[in-house]
């Protein structure tokens, strides 16, 4: 089956039309979670991110430890057409002075410890903070999912 839009977030809501409340997540903190659910706390997510000033074709930097949160704000940045990237905090300052220039970020969107860790570098305290626990919080409508049409040659990720 291929993307019509080119965006890879279509295949989860294909997943949400013909499954919607299926098991799409399963955690020991948060439970089980639908793939209504899922997508739900995206939507979630994109209304915060457009709210921010997150436009198209930014470059947002994710640093937040594994877990159950990941995956909403993954499908939201990827539905929006966003280019996300993943730096290690154990890397050397060089490669992340370089990661942060070569990929042209805008944002970083951090957790409790993304946002401690993210002070260990001026480059990155002079981009504006959104924290991932405000952006998955509050109410939000499936309908307000909006997957936005990319360039298939878009880079995605870097890593």
């Amino acid at each position: 089956m291929s993307a019509t839009s080119g965006n890879c977030a279509e295949r989860v809501q294909t997943q949400l039309n013909k499954n919607s409340e299926k098991l799409a997540l399963w955690s020991i903190s948060q439970g089980r979670s639908s793939f209504e659910d899922v997508c739900l706390r995206a939507a979630q997510c994109q209304k915060r991110l457009t709210e921010s000033g997150v436009q198209t074709g930014d470059s947002v930097l994710l640093l937040c430890l594994p877990g159950p949160d990941v995956y909403p704000l993954l499908l939201a940045i990827l539905a929006q057409g966003l280019t996300v990237v993943f730096l290690e905090p154990w890397m050397p300052r060089g490669h992340i002075d370089r990661a942060v220039k070569v990929s042209g970020l805008k944002f970083v969107l951090a957790d409790a410890f993304g946002s401690f860790w993210r002070f260990r570098h001026s480059e990155l305290r002079a981009l504006p903070l959104l924290r991932v626990d405000s952006l998955l919080s509050g109410s939000g409508c499936i309908d307000d999912f909006n997957i936005v049409p990319v360039d298939p040659n878009q880079i995605a990720t870097i890593t």
